[in-house]
């Protein structure tokens, strides 16, 4: 069985990961800094896909909608921050 996949969730699990990378980041050094850069690269990937899901299909609210551009914005303005 297929759940739908709420947009509230979708931006809260982005906002706290981005939140958790912020403050409990390590200091850049050596092959650490590789592995947390491919480890943000593959999450904002796997929630930009869900949030294109939530923002694409037509089964989902506009309320929803609003949601996932929320999340768009919140991921491309972490890699303008960087």
């Amino acid at each position: 069985m297929m759940y739908r996949l709420s947009a509230i969730a979708v931006f809260a699990i982005t906002a706290g990961m981005l939140i958790w990378n912020a403050w409990f980041r390590e200091s850049a050094s050596g092959d650490a800094a590789v592995g947390e850069a491919y480890l943000a690269i593959f999450v904002s990937i796997a929630v930009l896909i869900a949030a294109l899901v939530v923002a694409l299909l037509p089964g989902y609210r506009p309320q929803d909608r609003y949601w996932a551009y929320a999340t768009f914005g919140l991921v491309i303005g972490f890699w303008l921050q960087r």
